[in-house]
């Protein structure tokens, strides 16, 4: 039983860390959103980005993402005005099917255009742009 409560104990430390953390990107005076739209690979999916200009802190959560297939994850990208796209980490879904990813952009970003998810191998494009569809994809305003 102790095992479980720790177990438990973690999860819902984790939890309030990532709600803390959301609440301050919400209250973020350069907060910027993006509404992310399935494309025909996924026209059925969503998603929404959060992203604070400021600390570079970034706030994603999607529904709607097809299972991924064996060997492959989904890829969070920023595509910006001079460096091209700028991949912001990989992620799976959660037991619900849902996916959330809060990380940090690079400070160095030039002006950021699109926001963009793909679906590529496992670990990743390895690359400087996608390598596989775009499954979710939307303007940062």
């Amino acid at each position: 039983q102790l095992t479980e409560q720790e177990a438990r104990l973690a999860s819902l430390t984790l939890q309030f860390e990532q709600t803390d953390r959301l609440l301050q990107l919400v209250s973020a005076p350069q907060l910027k959103t993006a509404t992310l739209a399935g494309t025909d690979t996924m026209p059925g999916a969503v998603g929404r980005l959060l992203f604070d200009a400021e600390s570079r802190a970034l706030s994603l959560t999607a529904t709607r993402l097809a299972p991924l297939p064996p060997g492959r994850t989904y890829e969070l990208w920023f595509v910006t005005e001079g460096a091209g796209p700028v991949s912001l980490g990989t992620f799976a879904l959660d037991e619900l099917g849902r996916a959330n990813l809060q990380s940090t952009a690079p400070a160095d970003l030039s002006a950021i255009s699109l926001v963009a998810i793909s679906l590529e191998p496992a670990g990743g494009a390895g690359g400087p742009a996608p390598t596989g569809p775009i499954v979710l994809a939307g303007p940062l305003q």
